[in-house]
């Protein structure tokens, strides 16, 4: 794998939401794990990203050793008065956010600069940008979600209440209309999960669609049963993401309790950057750790006698659940929070949507060692055979691969 049909190194222009380092997030390391090693295969790749305002500058200069590196200032946090402007308007709120001329302009200019063979748009959240590149410049695009945004939407709104489950709704049947439109203008949508492939093709039945699941590094998550701690039980995820919030509220809420009825010594750990005032006040509990932003999500993975994904809401694939399965640890999960993974409930993971099954399924691996172990060494086995990032990066070049021959034969059969 590496070259194209014509023998050549692609040339590939990557455009994200945020820059993809430090590897802080599922988002980010998708983005991060595949770039790298598309460098390392003698690929040409550009980075152009958005920059929060005073932030992600040692992010950048790690970037800027693996490849060239653009971005543009813009502040795309979720404010009350944007949510509030964008009632009266026609486009989502999360899409309106990173729509900006001063992107548009720094994409014109590297277009006329350099010719790309492929740019690759990551996240419905920056599709449109498809005109410049597609239409302007006739440069293959290929958006790769990580989600189908406009399910996860959907699921969000049918969990909220009141005035926010309103604006909820609205917000997801402007996601739906747009997602459909512009998944069918560019020449490939990659998804991480067969489930959401047909989701997007029930959605938008003429985007040409491609699945490439999330991987995860086996040599960097390995499993280190020396450092796990008795009744500890651990979350790992961005806490500034909803479905994640919403996910600790409830195993806080219905489920902890539960355990804690036979196991009064349980601790819980929530391991993300960004917690919210709901998620930080629960510490007031005395059970319950709130980190924030860590170094090195292997420190607390390496204690957890469980991992648990209490996910209601959500799609895509969990990279977070990835890692913990490589460092063979036993997991409890909603359906929701493992979909994606070919996970079987019983031989690799423990499955559970209601909160009495979710705290059985927890107190069951924390009473019995033998069936901890004998899930996470399936689940790590399982990840070494289905879910590297090196088979996934080896699609997503075949993915580059294809779109630059199609568009090559769709301009010869137009000089004819």
């Amino acid at each position: 794998m590496g070259l194209d049909p014509t023998g050549r190194r692609l040339k590939l222009l990557l455009l994200t939401t945020k820059p993809p380092f430090p590897l802080t997030d599922g988002g980010r390391i998708a983005v991060y794990e595949p770039l790298r090693r598309l460098v390392a295969r003698g690929h040409q790749v550009t980075l152009l990203t958005f920059r929060s305002p005073g932030q992600d500058q040692d992010a950048l200069a790690h970037l800027e050793t693996l490849c060239r590196v653009a971005y543009v200032e813009h502040d795309t946090r979720t404010r009350p008065i944007g949510m509030a402007q964008n009632l009266f308007s026609s486009l989502p709120y999360n899409i309106s956010k990173y729509r900006s001329p001063l992107m548009a302009r720094k994409l014109r200019d590297m277009l006329t600069e350099e010719a790309f063979d492929v740019v690759h748009l990551e996240q419905v959240h920056t599709a449109c940008y498809q005109a410049i590149a597609s239409e302007e410049f006739g440069v293959p695009v290929v958006l790769r979600q990580v989600n189908v945004e406009s399910h996860l939407a959907e699921r969000f709104w049918q969990t909220q209440a009141g005035l926010r489950r309103l604006y909820a709704r609205l917000q997801a049947v402007r996601l739906r209309r747009y997602e459909a439109e512009m998944c069918a203008k560019v020449d490939c949508c990659l998804l991480i999960t067969a489930g959401d492939a047909e989701r997007l093709r029930a959605l938008s039945p003429n985007a040409n669609t491609r699945v490439i699941p999330a991987g995860v590094d086996l040599e960097e998550f390995q499993p280190a049963p020396h450092l796990e701690e008795a009744n500890t039980v651990v979350f790992v995820g961005s806490m500034d993401w909803l479905p994640n919030v919403d996910a600790v509220l409830w195993f806080a809420k219905e489920v902890l309790p539960r355990l804690q009825q036979e196991f009064p010594t349980l601790q819980f750990y929530v391991v993300g950057r960004h917690p919210t005032v709901e998620i930080k006040r629960l510490m007031e509990a005395g059970a319950i750790h709130v980190t924030g932003y860590v170094d090195d999500v292997r420190t607390y993975l390496a204690r957890a006698a469980v991992c648990v994904i209490p996910l209601r809401v959500g799609g895509g694939m969990r990279v977070k659940l990835l890692q913990a399965m490589a460092m063979a640890k036993p997991v409890v999960s909603t359906s929701i929070g493992a979909e994606g993974i070919a996970v079987e409930h019983g031989r690799h993971i423990l499955l559970a949507d209601s909160a009495s099954d979710f705290a059985d399924g927890v107190a069951g691996l924390l009473r019995d060692r033998g069936l901890q172990e004998r899930l996470g060494q399936n689940a790590r086995r399982l990840v070494a055979e289905r879910y590297s990032w090196e088979a996934a990066t080896d699609l997503l070049e075949q993915a580059y691969m294809d779109v630059v021959s199609a568009a090559r034969v769709a301009r010869a059969a137009s000089t004819h």
